[in-house]
């Protein structure tokens, strides 16, 4: 296990006792009943018990957030997530960015899903965890595909865009709400491309002829690739999107 940079704020750190620190979090009643669903608080010896089971049954990091300990996360080896941000530091979006990041070490090492126990009440990580992309599944789970027949959600997609940004960091121009017009412009351009191949062939053969299809498919690829570089540019979520689209479906099929 190595140490794993989110952000230039967050960094997942491999596990190490640090139980002074750690047991503060766990001394809170409200954590303990989100995360155990249980009405009291950790004892030092639990606390101990937990990290060693964590620690030997898949790879368990103490999150680090603007220099300080604000929490923890574990892979375990079933593809189960378990996570924890401390009372100081939640609704920071710090847990979000630390699930995608496990997704990804998930991913690495081949794992086809990954899933997560949230008790009903537990209403924030519920939503948290919907956000990224998990599916509910049956009592108080939910799943996250990573085999060949998962959705390819919007979320995934800005998960692609986000990857190339940053290996090309240097190179492209940074995401910002300033670049915004530059990929919207870049997008347009796109859009014209699939309209001349339409406009030459005809949209019968654009869509019939395997060549001419290909074609078409990979122009209309490269616009929703600029599409989520735009999201990104502006900082609009996955969330935000099907809040927006599923209104104006609404509004639309009561028009008339």
């Amino acid at each position: 296990m190595t140490k794993r940079q989110i952000d230039e704020n967050i960094f997942l750190i491999p596990y190490y006792p640090n139980y002074d620190e750690a047991l503060k979090w766990y001394l809170d009643p409200q954590l303990c009943k989100q995360v155990d669903n249980i009405d009291h608080v950790y004892t030092l010896d639990r606390l101990k018990a937990m990290y060693g089971y964590l620690s030997s049954h898949g790879d368990c990091y103490y999150i680090e957030y603007s220099g300080e300990l604000a929490g923890d996360i574990t892979l375990k080896e079933n593809g189960e997530i378990s996570l924890v941000i401390c009372k100081e530091h939640q609704n920071k979006h710090i847990g979000r960015k630390c699930v995608k990041n496990i997704l990804e070490l998930a991913k690495e090492k081949g794992m086809k899903e990954v899933k997560a126990e949230i008790y009903s009440f537990n209403e924030q990580s519920r939503k948290m965890f919907l956000s990224v992309g998990f599916r509910h599944f049956g009592g108080d789970w939910y799943r996250y595909d990573l085999g060949d027949n998962a959705d390819f959600t919007v979320n995934r997609m800005l998960e692609m865009q986000r990857s190339l940004q940053n290996k090309y960091k240097g190179k492209w121009e940074e995401i910002s709400p300033e670049v915004g017009k530059n990929k919207l412009l870049w997008m347009i351009g796109e859009i014209g491309e699939v309209i001349d191949i339409v406009k030459k062939n005809g949209g019968v053969k654009a869509c019939e002829d395997g060549e001419i299809r290909k074609e078409l498919v990979e122009e209309l690829a490269d616009v929703l690739m600029y599409y989520n570089d735009i999201l990104l540019c502006y900082g609009i979520t996955a969330e935000e999107l099907k809040e927006s689209y599923s209104n104006k479906y609404k509004r639309n099929m009561e028009r008339w």
